[in-house]
């Protein structure tokens, strides 16, 4: 049984901006299981198999965002490890590639971006008129003997290349063969006429063939994925209409999963608890999870509500801590595992979730999970009293097998909502349910080093309004059980609204002396034993006009590698004001100012612009994040100067710079909310 379920743990991707929109709340009873597909090693393995390709055809004759399609494999289980497109363009271009089992007429694959697994996303330029555009280095994906899978392939602009066969096959379905060979078939399909899939004016049309060319190896018998029942074709649901006509980040890598664990392998099934004796509560839980020398397989995890009704839940999972990887503010650094609706079991003992494959933690590697419902009713344990010394990631229970450390509770929903805030020293309350001694399951440990390093806590005050302590007379019965199931403010848990008593704001000034300058100042801000939050950016222009355009970008860590990257950034401010002139500050209204939260002893970078080559900077002879300007909580370190308009090319880069300018700050541990 276990032998042919080998999955090497996945590396890490670099973490990249989302180009999507957030994922709706997860509400829908009738949503059924979203799983990841199985991925395997890499196509050049000792494995004995044969690969080989299909084309459909890049004969196109109209074009669109992208296509949704199904792929049927025959006899023999086959593994993807390329995809090509067709482009006409040749300049570049930004992809994502999804995949899902069955049609993507079932589960929403239609209209429900949360129906499909993001197994690829990036840039690359286009091949043009003479070929595939290649997708590559994904790893590869499983098809398994008599199932289907489909694919929905897109870009940011309307550049997909395929064909259009309403006329010439007038009796051809969606669904039907359009080529095939004796290992699989591509479908007739679906073009998609707008991006991203979620936007109110996409329409999908039918009786279109994507145009491109599957890789991938047949004759594997030890990477066999058990086949999936097809489930049963959906009626047509396509725009009959004529007019037809693409974004980029880093691969995001689903969780291996498995088949079920009944299966006949020799694998001793156990489970780990933490504990049920909650004291608050919220709306989820983030927490990383250890696997010590063996890899373990989970195939179940139960959370702690103490209602009775229906709940509705999400589980997600990503490599390594939660604390890596914009895992704490980001939903694109999460996979979804599971998402449904259970009546809660109450005060009785864990609310199970099951049925979502199996999901592998390699031997010394870390895995992380955020379990969430839509109300407060997650329960769990705050310990900041009994263990005063504990730490987000130290080990709370453990065993042989695994540990499972101290996480932080999420008190909004969803995450991404801006009023949603962790709150350090918290345990998940729940069971993990796993297999272990099943040799053919260990995954490959994603690092030389099985643990990824420990960031720096930065929590919310443990008094903050957004946890729902059951001893707390403000929150009635009807709010802890009538909750509105779509987006909610966390002021909803509340009859009034907290209201915030911040310490001082603080300054850190550079320097006025100009000399040169250009469009755009970058540079990095380093935290030191406290959280702070940058509240808004002051910059220097000879500008004394009213009319400045100014626009402020953030990402996390350095920005070296990063100065031609835009989808690397986040736009934070975007602004028109008054120029004070030629040595004085102009400051950007924090109004126009989304705030920056830092932890202790992290780096941030920070992009200032306008739309003329107006910024003034100095030139510098310091080393390239060296601090220019210290104060007691932080550090604005030498940058680059940028002299095109709004990123620049490395030839227009210029290095060591100094920013000119103000940060403005407070401490965020000086923030206390008071009612």
């Amino acid at each position: 049984g276990c032998p042919s379920q080998v999955a090497p743990a996945s590396p890490t991707a670099s973490p990249a901006p989302s180009f999507f929109k957030s994922a709706p709340t997860e509400s829908d009873n009738s949503e059924a299981s979203v799983t990841p597909p199985p991925l395997y090693p890499s196509s050049n393995s000792s494995a004995p198999c044969v690969s080989t390709s299909l084309s459909t055809t890049f004969d196109d004759n109209v074009g669109s965002y992208g296509n949704m399609f199904d792929v049927q494999a025959f006899s023999s289980a086959i593994i993807i490890y390329g995809v090509d497109f067709y482009t006409d363009v040749t300049h570049l271009v930004h992809y994502s590639l999804y995949t899902k089992l069955n049609s993507f007429r079932d589960d929403g694959g239609r209209t429900d971006m949360d129906a499909w697994t993001l197994v690829k996303k990036g840039s690359v330029n286009g091949t043009g008129p003479e070929g595939g555009t290649p997708v590559r280095d994904f790893g590869n994906l499983a098809i398994g003997a008599n199932e289907k899978r489909s694919f929905y392939v897109t870009l940011n602009t309307t550049d997909i290349r395929y064909r259009k066969i309403t006329d010439e096959l007038p009796d051809a379905k969606v669904g039907d063969a359009y080529v095939s060979n004796e290992d699989l078939e591509v479908q007739v399909g679906a073009s998609v006429g707008g991006y991203p899939l979620t936007h109110p004016d996409t329409v999908l049309f039918g009786k279109r063939v994507w145009s491109g060319t599957l890789f991938y190896d047949v004759g594997c018998p030890s990477q066999v994925a058990p086949a999936s029942p097809t489930a049963s074709p959906a009626p047509s649901f396509f725009k009959s209409a004529p007019t037809e006509s693409d974004n980029s980040e880093a691969s995001v890598t689903p969780p291996p999963l498995y088949p079920s664990s009944n299966s006949s392998a020799p694998c001793v099934s156990t489970s780990l608890s933490t504990t049920f004796d909650d004291n608050v509560g919220s709306y989820g839980n983030m927490f990383d999870v250890q696997a010590f020398s063996a890899a373990i397989i989970i195939y179940g995890v139960d959370f702690y509500t103490d209602v009775t009704h229906l709940v509705h839940y999400s589980l997600y999972t990503k490599l390594n801590s939660f604390r890596d990887d914009g895992g704490r503010t980001d939903m694109d650094a999460w996979t979804l595992v599971k998402k449904g609706s259970v009546n809660g079991t109450g005060p009785e003992g864990g609310t199970p979730v099951r049925d979502f494959g199996n999901l592998a933690i390699g031997a010394n590697e870390k895995r992380s999970f955020y379990v969430t419902l839509n109300t407060t009713d997650i329960r769990y344990r705050k310990i900041t009293d009994e263990l005063p010394d504990a730490k987000v990631g130290d080990a709370y229970v453990s065993n042989e097998d695994l540990e499972v450390q101290v996480g932080a509770s999420v008190g909004g929903y969803p995450l991404t909502h801006p009023d949603t805030v962790l709150f350090g020293k918290r345990v998940w309350s729940g069971t993990l349910f796993y297999d272990v001694g099943c040799p053919s399951q260990v995954a490959a440990t994603s690092s030389t080093s099985p643990t990824a390093p420990r960031a720096p806590s930065l929590y919310k005050s443990d008094t903050d309004p957004a946890e729902t302590d059951r001893s707390d007379p403000s929150i009635s019965p009807s709010q802890r059980t009538d909750m509105p199931s779509t987006s909610i403010s966390l002021s909803s848990t509340r009859e009034e609204p907290a209201i915030w008593e911040c310490g001082e704001n603080y300054i850190v000034e550079t320097t006025f002396e100009g000399g040169t300058g250009a469009y755009g100042s970058m540079f990095t801000v380093t935290s030191k034993s406290e959280p702070v939050k940058i509240t808004t950016l002051s910059f220097h222009s000879d500008f004394v006009d009213d009319n400045v355009k100014a626009f402020v970008y953030t990402k996390t860590g350095d920005f070296i590698g990063y100065e031609n990257e835009p989808r690397a950034w986040k736009m934070i401010a975007e602004s028109t004001l008054r120029g004070a002139g030629n040595g004085y500050p102009s400051t950007i209204p924090s109004v126009d100012f989304e705030p920056v939260h830092m932890l202790p002893n992290e780096t941030v970078s920070f992009y200032i612009t306008l739309t003329t080559p107006d910024i003034r900077y100095t030139r510098s002879n310091l080393t390239l994040g060296s601090p220019m300007s210290s104060h007691e909580y932080l550090d604005v370190n030498a940058g680059v100067g940028l002299a095109d308009y709004p990123f620049a090319s490395e030839l227009f880069v210029y290095s060591p710079r100094a920013f000119n300018g103000v940060v403005h700050f407070s401490v965020e541990a000086e923030c206390l909310p008071s009612l």
